[in-house]
């Protein structure tokens, strides 16, 4: 009976240790999870809607929510990071979405995230209407050897994880795409200087936003999103592996001190 506790007890604490790397940098997280406050925000600050087209939809397996977003509605995230990366904006970052696209939406331009103010711009990362691959021009998408051909089908739900590196170096730049915590998308190109396109405007700056979810001419078509959320840093490809697939657990600093609270108990309990 001790070692079978003593061998619970190692598990729970090698388990909350990785669950616990995964909340270093954790800035924001939106689960979307009450119907009659869409933006509220779990971490964070809470999102602001631009547009009316939102609404509460079924989530991944009908017990948790999400958020339906039309063409023409985006939400600006206050995302809290301060410049990184040796530069004057953010140049180290992770977003994260579980989305989904319907049938209707497929053969549209679906935009992920922008880093300009509000929406004027081009969206930085796209789902091509062409084929369902994924990039966008700087970077290239996922329809070739080099970079990973990979396609996406509608009515299906992700894990998307993108993690972003920028430095002037073209070596040690990256923009990453993963799948289900499977890289499909090694954006490595020349586009990802620091503080260039893909930074975003630091927590201290007059916009201090990203905006998720937005484009400015309409290349935004329906997307479903149960969860998104954003880290000061990029994460490892072992962290995105132990996030799994959409709608798995996203690891909370108040859930980790739980989990610690536990073994605790275990182990009093074993002496």
């Amino acid at each position: 009976m001790k070692s079978r506790i003593a061998l619970i007890t190692l598990v729970l604490a090698l388990t909350t240790v990785a669950q616990a790397e995964l909340t270093v940098g954790l800035k924001g997280l939106w689960d979307f999870n009450d119907a009659g406050d869409l933006v509220a925000a779990t971490i964070g600050n809470d999102l602001i809607p631009v547009g009316a087209g939102q609404s509460a939809v079924a989530g991944i397996d009908g017990s948790d929510g999400a958020v339906a977003v039309e063409l023409g509605t985006y939400y600006q995230a206050e995302h809290g990071i301060a410049a990184n990366g040796g530069g004057g904006y953010v140049n180290e970052f992770t977003l994260l979405f579980d989305v989904m696209y319907p049938e209707e939406s497929a053969g549209k331009w679906r935009a992920f995230y922008q880093t300009g103010y509000e929406a004027y711009n081009d969206s930085e990362y796209f789902i091509h209407p062409a084929d369902e691959s994924w990039g966008v021009g700087d970077l290239g998408y996922t329809d070739n050897a080099t970079i990973g051909e990979w396609y996406s089908s509608h009515s299906t739900w992700y894990r998307v994880v993108l993690t972003v590196n920028l430095d002037d170096d073209p070596d040690l730049a990256f923009h990453d795409l993963y799948i289900n915590g499977v890289l499909k998308g090694d954006h490595k190109t020349s586009n990802l200087s620091l503080d260039g396109r893909f930074s975003l405007y630091p927590a201290d700056h007059d916009n201090p936003y990203i905006v998720l979810c937005g484009d400015n001419d309409g290349d935004d078509a329906l997307m479903y999103f149960s969860n998104i959320a954003i880290w000061d840093r990029p994460l490892t490809p072992e962290e995105i592996g132990e996030l799994g697939g959409p709608g798995a657990a996203i690891p909370e600093p108040a859930t980790i001190a739980l989990l610690g609270l536990g073994g605790l108990g275990l182990i009093r309990r074993k002496r």
